[in-house]
């Protein structure tokens, strides 16, 4: 995972899936799945692979996410900004 990816997990336990956008330092748009890279959780993912495990604070205490897939951020959003 890096700047520029979009990156699939998996909440563990619960299973509940996500996708994040990882991008510059001042994107973000957490309705949208974009996240900056200083971002606690993009902080976590980076330079991992899929199927390795990340754990990151949130609001309800650190969370454990699984990464299910790695790939390069649309077009579309980039547009976007």
């Amino acid at each position: 995972v890096s700047v520029g990816t979009t990156v699939a997990v998996t909440e563990l336990p619960g299973n509940q899936t996500h996708t994040y956008h990882v991008l510059g330092a001042w994107d973000s748009d957490t309705g949208r799945g974009i996240i900056s890279y200083p971002a606690a959780l993009a902080q976590a993912m980076f330079n991992k692979k899929v199927g390795d495990i990340v754990e990151a604070s949130g609001k309800t205490g650190k969370l454990q996410y699984r990464i299910d897939r790695i790939e390069k951020v649309p077009a579309d959003i980039l547009e976007s900004l």
